[in-house]
């Protein structure tokens, strides 16, 4: 085969793939945003115990919106025994989190005003030998209209 027949051959190939994939695809219903709420630092002292984030929550009336997808970051002092969690304050939905920045899509289909925060804990017992700082607490919840 002539290498321009090739050509043309691969080309319209992907064509057709592009015309299908349009076709195919459902346009998204409503319109889509997001919030985006931040938590003042913690400092856990303690192992065994449970450190909340304050209650992060949309500015205002979310209506009739429900979650696509939960973006969150923190930053902690180093410590690889921390563990985080992120969750619906309804406690419907808890997920673990393997790194301080992250998205989920966990908790898609909840409403959008759903109230998140954050849980961090440390395995074992008694006072931890040095206190671990957490700060710069953020979720951002997208959302689309129903």
């Amino acid at each position: 085969m002539r290498p321009d027949k090739f050509l043309m051959r691969r080309l319209s190939g992907c064509f057709s793939a592009v015309v299908l994939s349009l076709v195919f695809v459902q346009p998204a219903s409503g319109a889509s945003g997001a919030w985006v709420a931040d938590s003042a630092s913690l400092t856990m002292t303690q192992k065994h115990w449970f450190y909340y984030s304050e209650p992060l929550m949309a500015p205002d009336d979310s209506g009739n919106r429900m979650i696509t997808s939960v973006g969150w970051r923190f930053e902690a002092s180093p410590h690889p025994a921390l563990q985080a969690e992120l969750c619906s304050t309804s406690r419907t939905r808890c997920i673990n989190l393997g790194k301080e920045r992250g998205q989920t899509r966990a908790f898609r289909g909840l409403p959008a005003s759903e109230v998140m925060q954050l849980r961090f804990s440390m395995p074992g017992k008694g006072r931890l030998r040095k206190d671990v700082n957490i700060k710069n607490i953020q979720v951002i919840v997208n959302y689309h209209e129903r």
